[in-house]
């Protein structure tokens, strides 16, 4: 194990991760931060480039599935600055803030634009990273600039138009500090959250301890109904699920571990190949 400065002892969380996460798995990690403002959040990047650690900001941990993560310095933003500011038709937003609170706070001033995310667990900063999205909508398509501190500490904004986004990805090194969304005035924000809130309720495991979609979809086809075609909808492994409301949910039932679950993983994607000659690509971040 790679010597952790005083300064940043001070700054390492001791819990384990399965208390963060979505699906309730993760040991004690060598490597996790929790800096309460950029200076210290500066000083940790610093320290794990020079020790060639990767850098694995983290937010509302509903999309990383965590091992021991031995060569990752894993930073939370949970302690890190707040910041909400709505214009005329734009909002000013710190990338730790949940986008449910995010566009429900957007709603109370009758702005619209961000409701096809309601029922995300997610912190913006991890939305933007995956450029999530439902209903043929992504954040990037309402993202105007974003602030980040890149890995050599230095804090930059870049706009829309500098970066690359692809399908549930955003080409981004570097710890998503906040971003401006655009918007636009409308009243009935509330219904549309409303509709979005019913639709997930009634097709997704929300109360589960599970990470959203596990797997991408591919151009032709959904990963959910490969998975469910291929006869593994409420297939168990040891402690680990494919959901039965929907296949593209993997679920810990309790006290799965990380082996349980990446064996889950592994069997989905072999039944998918074996039958449809697919290869799934995982939507959920695997930290070994």
């Amino acid at each position: 194990m790679i010597a952790i400065p005083v300064e940043l002892k001070k700054l390492k969380v001791e819990d384990e991760f399965s208390k963060f996460s979505h699906i309730r798995i993760g040991s004690t990690l060598p490597y996790f931060f929790a800096p309460q403002n950029y200076n210290q959040l500066r000083n940790i990047i610093l320290w794990a480039t020079k020790n060639n650690l990767e850098v694995l900001p983290i937010g509302g941990c509903s999309n990383i599935l965590m091992g021991k993560a031995h060569n990752t310095a894993v930073i939370s933003d949970q302690n890190l600055p707040r910041k909400l500011e709505f214009r005329t038709d734009s909002a000013i937003c710190s990338g730790n803030l949940n986008i449910n609170y995010i566009l429900m706070q957007a709603a109370k001033q009758n702005l619209s634009g961000l409701e096809f995310l309601a029922g995300i667990p997610a912190n913006l900063g991890g939305v933007i990273k995956m450029n999530a999205g439902a209903d043929n909508q992504n954040i990037s398509n309402i993202l105007q600039k974003i602030t980040v501190m890149n890995l050599a500490g230095k804090i930059v904004e870049y706009d829309v138009s500098e970066l690359e986004f692809d399908y549930r990805n955003c080409k981004i090194e570097g710890f998503i500090l906040a971003a401006s969304l655009k918007l636009s005035a409308h009243t009935d924000s509330y219904k549309k959250i409303k509709k979005y809130l019913q639709k997930r309720k009634a097709s997704q495991p929300l109360k589960s301890n599970n990470l959203g979609c596990f797997f991408k979809n591919p151009t032709f086809a959904s990963a959910g109904q490969l998975i469910d075609k291929a006869g593994l909808k409420g297939f168990s492994y040891k402690n680990m699920q494919v959901s039965k409301l929907h296949a593209n949910f993997l679920i810990n039932n309790g006290s799965a571990n990380f082996q349980q679950a990446t064996q889950l993983i592994k069997i989905v994607k072999q039944k998918v190949k074996e039958k449809f000659s697919v290869n799934l690509e995982l939507e959920v971040k695997v930290i070994e």
